[in-house]
């Protein structure tokens, strides 16, 4: 998958692939979800044989539920063709409606753009997807807003859902887990201080350490620190100097409202390894051995 910087100033190069026609969905892309999933699945629906497929991704640094490599590896599985990356900054912020779609029209030869009916463009939000056909000769396809068990999927909602702790729900409304970083010292691990943690609770995670996934139980604690705990077999060797990393959130395994009960249990990691072992046959892989 190709990987485009979006920058207003400049013409796009190395783009001659595709000159036969793109579909290009467009979105902020805050938190992937399965009401993206749908506009994704509507471009791969139409898409004629020389015609790519491109997503735009507005990437707010300072407030992403999901890194920008999660992400790009997301849109990589679903057989996105390219990626346009926008920084969320006072440039981008400033640009006119008109100016963002002509550039879009004039550097990626777009012949259909997708959306959801909720998408918002241009300086202070002044210009709605319908417009872009007052604009631009490429066709529009806007699609309502999806729901699942009568809750409208929106990355709002969802990061209203980690503050609560529902991952739950969470699980059922994303594409991808929710994914942050993070840096990790030894045993400690430190989390961005511009995203709200998840409700107190302990949770099961996922830990990328050297290009591998780790396996554990995260607690975050009423006192505001952060403790976890890996159960896989091969941590023995396992030292962490200072690294900037990831983790993965995957469900809530309980809910802290009491600080007698606000730590990692060996029930609580029981509970963890018997997740993991359902979680890997759900997966059709082994994780743990």
């Amino acid at each position: 998958m190709d990987v485009y910087k979006f920058d207003i100033k400049h013409k796009i190069k190395d783009n001659k692939d595709l000159e036969d026609g793109t579909i290009l969905i467009l979105g902020k892309f805050n938190i992937f979800h399965k009401g993206h999933l749908e506009l994704i699945n509507y471009a791969h629906s139409i898409k004629k044989e020389k015609q790519k497929i491109g997503i735009l991704i507005i990437n707010e640094e300072n407030n992403n539920f999901q890194s920008l490599s999660s992400k790009l590896q997301i849109c990589c599985s679903l057989d996105i063709d390219f990626a346009i990356v926008a920084e969320f900054n006072f440039e981008f912020k400033s640009i006119e409606g008109d100016d963002f779609i002509k550039y879009l029209d004039k550097n990626f030869f777009v012949k259909e753009y997708i959306t959801g009916e909720d998408f918002y463009f241009g300086k202070e939000r002044k210009y709605q997807a319908n417009d872009i056909v007052n604009i631009s000769k490429a066709k529009l396809k806007m699609l309502p807003l999806k729901t699942i068990q009568n809750i409208k999927i929106s990355s709002s909602n969802i990061k209203e859902m980690h503050e609560l702790g529902e991952y739950n729900l969470i699980s059922e409304l994303v594409i991808s887990p929710l994914s942050f970083d993070v840096n990790i010292q030894d045993t400690l691990l430190f989390w961005n201080s511009s995203i709200k943690k998840p409700h107190y609770g302990n949770y099961y995670f996922k830990l990328l350490i050297d290009d591998y996934w780790y396996h554990g139980i995260i607690n975050f604690s009423i006192t505001q620190n952060i403790n976890y705990q890996l159960i896989d077999k091969n941590i023995d060797h396992l030292t962490i100097l200072d690294q900037n990393t990831q983790i993965q959130i995957l469900n809530v395994e309980r809910i802290i409202i009491n600080s007698r009960f606000d730590n990692i249990t060996e029930d609580d990691v029981e509970r963890t390894k018997q997740y993991f072992i359902s979680y890997s046959n759900n997966l059709g892989n082994k994780l743990l051995e």
